[in-house]
């Protein structure tokens, strides 16, 4: 049982380490907070890996039943996660990152809310990775496996905490301007990112409702 355990744990923290990809995550941190010290970039690198974690953990216990409740399609997920990154890339490439921040009072409310969107979700905790875990918790007939399947996800998000907080010598290396120049191309990036994730979930829906 104990090497069944581990084989499990190493097959499930490989698979979401691989979904979860927060090296892709480096470049999109690094610019949208051009403007923020190192302390708060590791802050937000922080409270982005916590919300991530939390978010799969809810559907690794919960997920099935939800989906099946709400009867939420997944592509339906992967199209509107695919919207809330092209809402952040449309900010970015109008050189306003946090783009509801009206006025110079609304800076702090928008810092907390980049740890959720677009970091937690759905960079890191997008609908790929949640499709991931409810596919794993399937296969989770014991108790043990449930609490591997929570194990691998913890330790996914603490390596996913290190690899963020990089974005911190990244930015001092490449300066005011060089953020710049990372900010308009991570923007066109995304852009282009978040039209897959809507085209990759939009078109199964469409042919689900006109092929008989």
């Amino acid at each position: 049982m104990p090497y069944d355990l581990i084989n499990r744990f190493i097959l499930v923290f490989t698979g979401l380490f691989v979904v979860v990809d927060p090296f892709a995550a480096v470049p999109v941190i690094v610019s949208l907070t051009a403007e923020d010290d190192p302390a708060e970039v590791k802050r937000i690198a922080g409270r982005a890996s916590l919300f991530g974690a939390a978010i799969l953990l809810f559907f690794a216990c919960f997920g099935t039943a939800v989906f099946r409740f709400l009867q939420i399609d997944l592509n339906a997920f992967r199209a509107a996660g695919g919207l809330l990154l092209l809402l952040t890339a449309l900010g970015m490439l109008r050189n306003k990152p946090k783009a509801a921040g009206a006025g110079p009072d609304a800076g702090a409310p928008e810092k907390d809310d980049l740890s959720v969107v677009p970091f937690a979700t759905p960079l890191l905790s997008g609908p790929g990775a949640i499709t991931s875990v409810v596919v794993f918790s399937t296969g989770a007939d014991a108790s043990g496996y449930l609490a591997v399947l929570a194990a691998a996800v913890v330790l996914v998000f603490l390596a996913a905490y290190w690899v963020l907080r990089s974005a911190v010598p990244i930015k001092r290396m490449l300066g005011r301007s060089g953020m710049n120049v990372v900010q308009q191309m991570m923007g066109l990036l995304l852009a282009a990112l978040s039209l897959q994730f809507i085209a990759q979930g939009l078109v199964p829906l469409v042919k689900s409702f006109w092929v008989p």
